[in-house]
């Protein structure tokens, strides 16, 4: 569980049906899952969503929190609920901005890296969520677990292999968590981000200083799927404790330009979602050796 200013940019996404979680993109601005503010074809409306920042605890009482509500609610607009991939992501813009000068609140900016679509190429990666824990148990001290932000390293994949289960429109929109991992949403994480990065995990260790500057946004969190019966869940499984699980988000890259058109400090798209390909040994070498011959 992560300490206080460790994931500055996570946030709590409340509606009258449920609690999500959520990433701070500008201090006025939450991106997070568009199944977290529309249920059964009901959306929460722009007034009924509420986001607490700078707490590791749903509970928190120590004061350091920051809680507004939404004035605005923007559903991607080819969003289809209960689908896998379709879109799901939303922004929601609240009345008043939150104070990023404190030492527990700050934003996170979204990659502009391109993923080269190779069945060898992952990312290392750190999810977070407020979601319940992976267990059946159900002590004291899992109890007081589930109000608690979680944090997990992991390996992710964004190419065909990446995701079982899916067809080939599916995964250009998807990044998947490694099964070897046994990392598994629960209810509650939905709409929690992946923030990848190269090098030490800059989300471990005492000083978290320079943690948003060395890691990237590049995925919010989508589904889980039943592997072997490829059964697909609108959201984060409530009980989370069936392995083998397949844990989907949404790959933001396909999405820069719609954030852009609402979210100060977001890059219209640069690069293609579709990444490049990676050479190997033998392609490179043919590579250089045509090369040489041209000039």
């Amino acid at each position: 569980y992560p300490q206080v200013g460790v994931l500055k940019f996570a946030v709590l996404v409340r509606t009258k049906q449920e609690f999500c979680s959520g990433v701070l993109l500008s201090d006025s601005w939450v991106l997070t899952a568009a199944h977290c503010v529309v249920q059964d074809e009901r959306s929460a409306g722009d007034t009924g969503v509420t986001v607490k920042a700078g707490i590791i605890d749903k509970m928190d009482i120590s004061g350091r929190s920051q809680e507004r509500t939404s004035s605005e609610v923007l559903v991607y607009p080819d969003f289809k609920e209960k689908m896998i991939s379709k879109f799901d992501i939303a922004l929601i813009k609240v009345t008043e901005p939150f104070d990023l000068t404190t030492d527990s609140v700050d934003i996170v900016g979204i990659s502009n890296q391109s993923w080269p679509l190779e069945p060898n190429f992952f990312r290392t990666c750190v999810g977070f969520g407020f979601g319940n824990i992976p267990s059946v148990d159900r002590s004291e001290p899992q109890r007081e677990n589930q109000m608690r932000l979680k944090m997990w390293t992991t390996t992710a994949v964004h190419n065909k292999e990446a995701c079982p289960c899916t067809k080939r429109f599916h995964w250009r929109r998807l990044i998947c968590l490694r099964e070897t991992d046994e990392i598994e949403l629960c209810q509650g994480d939905g709409g929690g981000g992946l923030v990848c990065f190269e090098g030490p995990n800059p989300f471990k260790g005492s000083d978290h200083k320079d943690s948003i500057k060395k890691a990237e946004l590049f995925g919010i969190a989508h589904m889980t799927m039943d592997k072997y019966m490829c059964m697909v869940t609108r959201e984060p499984t409530p009980g989370c404790a069936k392995i083998p699980t397949i844990s989907a988000y949404m790959y933001l890259c396909p999405f820069k330009s719609w954030l852009a058109n609402y979210v100060p400090g977001v890059a219209f798209n640069t690069v293609s979602c579709q990444g490049s390909k990676l050479l190997d040994a033998a392609e490179t070498m043919v590579l250089v050796t045509f090369l040489s011959l041209q000039y």
